[in-house]
């Protein structure tokens, strides 16, 4: 999932810590801060539960300031601070639609029952409270204008820490060219139950024009979640054996694939609006499911005590790390010790990796850590989020690529409750014919308890028979647990088709690094079979019959079916 920061601290963001009692609630759960305020450690930090990482926001510039997370900030898209700028930025949280036909907003936001009634959520007000959006967009070229995420309620839904559910629909486009914003958008969803709390910050967008950074407060020590205007947003758990559906309008596609934290989803996908100036139309995306828990993980170490090899590993790190760094006692910005380029001077200062972009590079450091662990997570949260991304962001999945052309449809949904894993879609083993897919957690949750893997996958029928080349017959599916050491664990799974979707639910596994195996399969056509005729009964001649004629001292045989002596002679 590419996210909108991925320079380790760009932004300066006071990121919350989190001390542990003896009680506390696990959705609650914030960053966790170094044993010592000293040099040489060295940490990581799985935790998508927030993935909100900026506020509204309209950006533009030249590459190299873009890319590192500056640029101009503006109020519209025409804004010429903007639209003069070879690539822009925005995040734009979506407000409620205003009527029928209107896009790039939340058409419904609604509660499912246990028994499968549906409870309409009402709207209350965004958080912050805001009467104008932060930017104004423009839906003729699928850029949305950007507001702030918004609180709900339900008649008679409620949670442990009241009844308001905070709902966070955000449409992405990063460092895209100005005059292509309407290709390569991003739809982030997520849902937090919520309460609000008094604290002495607010949620503040700021701009340094003479570094080019870009940065904004929306959460702090005070709150790990979302700040509003000297309010905080704090995280509750999700009310037992709930659903919830959300249903999203946008002014421009949003192709790819879907992945997130989401217990068996059904999706629906459609065309919406009017085609575009750049020829396309927006989507109606449609996703129902159940909250996932997902366990999350946090680990510091002193560098001096890892092993060699993951030492060289963490020195080899060259590339920009998304993350925290925290200098020793007595230094106020890090800065001063390190200029942010390499791997970071350990000696001077200590550094966590946020590894919660879930690609390929953050799993393998992912296992690393794992491997030097206890294998338990710190806290198992409840979550409801989906991400899409598009498939040219991994080449490794051409066999599913060639079957889905650019600018179709969404294509499919991964979720699983795996702390990390890889968002693309399962990769196509052209050997084994299956769809593989890499999952990993800590085998334990904070009490010692086993975790218990799930995995959904939701393919569009499709993509699934040109995939295999399969006919519009049935299909059939199997489901192989595979473990790092290759041996296979049992667990229970699912196949059904439905509203052209084909829909896997494999659930009751156990971590720590498992590849998830899915085999499509299809029987045989059965060979055509000519009818059989039908029998006839064979036609039995009479029998024939001898008889002795006499005529005088003439003696004659007759041999007939009825047989007569000849004229002039008598039967003897």
């Amino acid at each position: 999932m590419k996210r909108v920061i991925t320079v380790l601290a760009a932004l300066a963001i006071s990121f919350p810590t989190f001390a542990f009692g003896a009680d506390f609630v696990d959705e609650q759960v914030g960053r966790v801060a170094p044993p010592e305020k000293t040099a040489g450690w060295v940490g990581a930090h799985v935790d998508d539960a927030n993935t909100l990482v900026m506020p509204s926001v309209l950006y533009a510039g030249p590459e190299a300031i873009v890319r590192a997370g500056g640029g101009n900030v503006c109020t519209a898209t025409d804004d010429p601070l903007c639209s003069t700028q070879p690539l822009t930025t925005f995040i734009a949280f979506l407000p409620q639609c205003a009527s029928e036909t209107s896009e790039d907003c939340v058409e419904d936001f609604i509660a499912v029952k246990p028994d499968g009634a549906e409870i309409k959520g009402k709207f209350g007000s965004f958080f912050p409270a805001a009467k104008e959006p932060v930017f104004k967009g423009d839906t003729n070229r699928g850029v949305p204008s950007g507001w702030q995420p918004s609180i709900w309620t339900f008649d008679g839904v409620s949670h442990p820490g009241g009844n308001e559910f905070l709902l966070a629909p955000e449409v992405i486009a990063y460092s895209h060219r100005t005059s292509e914003l309407d290709t390569h958008q991003q739809l982030y969803v997520n849902i937090y139950p919520i309460s609000r709390v008094p604290v002495n910050q607010k949620q503040e967008l700021y701009f340094n024009r003479n570094g080019q950074k870009l940065g904004g407060l929306i959460h702090s020590d005070q709150c790990p979640l979302w700040l509003g205007n000297n309010e905080c947003a704090t995280a509750w758990p999700f009310p037992s054996e709930y659903k919830f559906k959300v249903i999203v309008r946008t002014s421009a596609p949003m192709s790819g694939w879907v992945h997130g934290r989401l217990d068996k989803p059904d999706i629906s996908v459609e065309n919406f609006g009017a085609k575009k100036d750049f020829g396309q139309q927006g989507m109606r995306v449609s996703v129902s499911a159940g909250p996932s828990k997902v366990p999350v993980f946090s680990i510091w170490k002193k560098f001096a005590d890892l092993p060699t090899d993951f030492q060289d590993f963490l020195n080899s790190l060259k590339d920009p790390q998304k993350g925290q760094v925290y200098p020793p006692a007595g230094v106020n910005n890090w800065r001063d010790l390190w200029d942010g380029s390499g791997a970071a001077p350990v000696s001077k200062l200590s550094v966590e990796h946020d590894l919660d972009n879930f690609n390929s590079k953050t799993f393998d450091e992912f296992t690393r850590w794992l491997a030097v662990s206890d294998n338990k997570s710190i806290a198992t949260k409840s979550q409801w989020a989906y991400y899409t991304n598009n498939f040219d962001e991994d080449t490794a999945t051409r066999g599913i690529n060639r079957c889905v052309p650019r600018g179709a449809n969404v294509a499919g949904i991964v979720a699983t409750n795996a702390t990390q894993y890889i968002a693309n879609p399962p990769t196509f083993d052209f050997a084994t014919q299956t769809l593989d897919y890499k999952v990993s957690s800590p085998h334990f949750d904070r009490n010692g308890v086993p975790n218990i893997g799930t995995y959904d996958l939701i393919i569009n029928s499709e993509v699934a028979r040109c995939i295999y080349g399969f006919t519009s017959a049935p299909v059939q599916a199997s489901v192989s647990i595979v473990n790092a050491d290759g041996t296979n664990q049992v667990a229970t799974s699912v196949l059904r088709e439905s509203n052209g979707w084909l829909h896997l639910s494999a659930a009751g596994f156990g971590y720590s690094a498992p590849t998830i195996r899915v085999k499509l399969m299809q029987s045989a056509p059965t060979p055509a079979v000519s009818p059989t005729p039908t029998p006839t009964s064979a036609v039995v001649a009479p029998a024939k019959s001898i008889i002795t004629c006499t005529k005088g001292k003439l003696v004659k045989k007759v041999s007939a079916v009825n047989p007569k002596c000849p004229s002039g002679y008598k039967k003897k």
